[in-house]
């Protein structure tokens, strides 16, 4: 069971009470979600940047170029990978859902914000 700390519960809904000197279309809150929760992959090699998309696509006889020729897009999205990975980062792949808790159901619904602090969107949640 969750403590509501300052809400008030039922089963279905919290509600709040807050004071504030600025109108309420200028208010808003900053939510901190932990992705460590939503992340499935790390991705630390081109081989395994390579493995990844593959099979993310099901192509299991295939080629990276064959996916290209069909996907052009994949391509811009491979040649971002192999150049995070050139640079000492990690790739992350993540999957958010409308059925988790409200967290994630806002970044499923609405995407990372445009600027985000310590890594960048390469693919997802955003489009």
């Amino acid at each position: 069971m969750k403590k509501r700390t300052g809400f008030v519960s039922n089963s279905s809904s919290s509600s709040f009470i807050i004071s504030s000197s600025k109108k309420a279309s200028e208010l808003s809150v900053k939510l901190k979600f932990g992705l460590s929760e939503v992340i499935e992959q790390e991705i630390r090699t081109q081989e395994e940047a390579e493995k990844y998309l593959l099979n993310w696509w099901y192509i299991k006889d295939n080629t990276l170029e064959d996916m290209f020729a069909s996907w052009p897009w994949a391509r811009e999205l491979y040649d971002k990978m192999i150049a995070k990975l050139d640079d000492g980062e990690t790739i992350y792949v993540g999957r958010v859902s409308n059925e988790g808790d409200p967290v994630e159901y806002a970044l499923y619904e609405n995407g990372f914000p445009e600027k985000v602090e310590g890594f960048e969107v390469l693919q997802g949640v955003q489009e």
